[in-house]
């Protein structure tokens, strides 16, 4: 009986029950404590910094996310055109036709513009007396104005002449300032014009139109090139 009670002993005292480490469990909470603290005060740094953005910071960060939003509705947006006079758009040019040169600008509030062009980044002056190599057609009207007051969108390239026009001369400076006396409207500019053919075959001829306020302050501007053949 002696040797069984040993035994029984023996296998008591081997037998071993595993200890948690405290010391373990703490530094693991102490850890995550430390995480949470750092993403809350990196949460409050960014939320602090958006609130305190410009509305130019704003675009900004939604531009760099790859969302391009348009903070201001219905922008003015500019576009240009060169058509033959059947009403098709070209990419080439000679002597042997004539051209309208088209200027469209959508949502314009009420307001008066003026309308400039450059090309190859001089003054364009399609008169008679001037060194560009395009020339006005006729002595009569050469500049149109039309206005578009309607929903839809008007043509960049029309494939005739818009069904409002508001005003006529013989150049731009005759059409421009224009008054645009719609709450928001769209305008077309045509020019009719002549290549003189000064310029030697595979020439690159790049127009830039440019429409101001009444203040002078520049509202949008467009760009097109020609290739002259």
């Amino acid at each position: 009986m002696a040797s069984q009670n040993h035994d029984d002993n023996a296998t008591e005292n081997n037998t071993t029950t595993p200890t948690p480490d405290v010391n373990a469990s703490r530094r693991k909470f102490l850890q995550g404590a430390a995480v949470a603290a750092a993403t809350a005060t990196a949460a409050g740094v960014a939320a602090a910094a958006a609130a305190g953005a410009s509305h130019q910071d704003v675009k900004h960060a939604i531009q760099s996310f790859g969302v391009v939003s348009n903070i201001t509705s219905d922008p003015t947006a500019c576009s240009m055109c060169i058509e033959n006079s059947g009403f098709t758009q070209i990419s080439t040019v000679n002597s042997s036709a004539t051209e309208f040169i088209w200027f469209t600008a959508t949502n314009l509030p009420a307001d008066s513009y003026t309308l400039t062009y450059t090309l190859n980044g001089s003054p364009f002056d399609p008169t008679s007396t001037s060194s560009t190599p395009f020339k006005l057609t006729s002595s009569g009207n050469n500049a149109f104005l039309f206005q578009n007051t309607g929903s839809g969108t008007p043509s960049t390239c029309p494939n005739a002449n818009p069904a409002n026009q508001i005003n006529q001369g013989h150049t731009l400076d005759d059409i421009s300032p224009t008054a645009n006396t719609g709450t928001k409207s769209d305008l077309q500019f045509k020019l009719h014009v002549r290549y003189d053919g000064s310029y030697p075959s595979g020439t690159l001829l790049t127009f830039v139109g440019t429409l101001k306020n009444s203040s002078g302050t520049t509202v949008c501007t467009a760009t097109i090139s020609i290739t002259v053949n």
